[in-house]
């Protein structure tokens, strides 16, 4: 948000639907709420602005499934402002989103946890040089960066939409959304969060050279990893194809 209040906007809503979509269940109505400084600033009334245009390009175009066209609504909300310090600064631009999902049958929802040896752990989405504001660019090297992660409307409702479909069929064991800390934290989280003593073997050579390796791990870039058992691998991967959805085998997992 302190460096594209747009982008900022637009990825808190998608994480929202992502998360939503990670279980199975597809997204049905948002809710906002929106920490800005002082409005009577006009550098804080635009990046409010630009974050609400954020929130609303992505509501309207990663629309509801089998819904073409129709926007996720933004039912309810909050707006909080004159947020700032003793010293008057204002804070960075902070707009939350909870997203509401519906399902058929929720016995059918999945875990982030693995739990089969020998399943395959797919990527879902490209790694891209897009670590602004990201968890390794503070934490580890201390400082903000500048490319903030972009939501390619087209790519992430094509991309959610095939993950709720995967798992209406029952082809995923376990599925979970990338974002805070990239594509290496969403595997330790997977692999943490089994009720057993599994690991995952990956590599990242298939995501390509056109970035560096921190890079290709720590990308904030939106995307799921899921593990799919041996038996359904062909059929997620013609349900990817036909959606025109890019994925990438990184390996499997282990038990120790």
């Amino acid at each position: 948000g302190k460096i594209s209040p747009y982008w900022g906007g637009a990825q808190a809503v998608a994480e929202a639907m992502r998360n939503v979509a990670c279980v199975g269940a597809s997204p049905r109505a948002l809710s906002d709420c929106l920490n800005f400084g002082n409005p009577e600033d006009p550098e804080v009334f635009c990046q409010f602005e630009e974050a609400l245009k954020g929130i609303g390009d992505c509501a309207r175009r990663i629309w509801q499934k089998d819904l073409p066209g129709v926007p996720v609504p933004i039912v309810t909300g909050n707006v909080s402002f004159y947020n700032q310090s003793a010293t008057g600064k204002a804070i960075a631009p902070s707009p939350m989103v909870a997203c509401f999902g519906l399902m058929d049958d929720y016995s059918r929802t999945v875990t982030a946890s693995v739990k089969r040896p020998g399943s395959h752990v797919i990527l879902i989405g490209a790694r891209r040089d897009e670590l602004g504001g990201s968890l390794y660019y503070r934490e580890l090297l201390g400082c903000l960066g500048r490319n903030v992660p972009n939501v390619r409307f087209d790519e992430e409702r094509a991309a959610i939409h095939l993950v709720i479909e995967a798992i209406d069929l029952g082809l995923l064991e376990a599925c979970h959304d990338i974002s805070s800390g990239g594509l290496v934290t969403t595997l330790a989280e997977m692999s943490m969060a089994s009720a057993r003593a599994l690991g995952m073997t990956i590599d990242v050579g298939p995501l390509g050279d056109s970035l560096r390796y921190d890079k290709r791990l720590f990308s904030e870039s939106g995307g799921f990893v899921i593990e799919i058992t041996p038996s359904k691998l062909d059929a997620f991967l013609a349900l990817g194809e036909q959606r025109h959805v890019q994925t990438f085998r990184l390996g499997e997992v282990w038990a120790e």
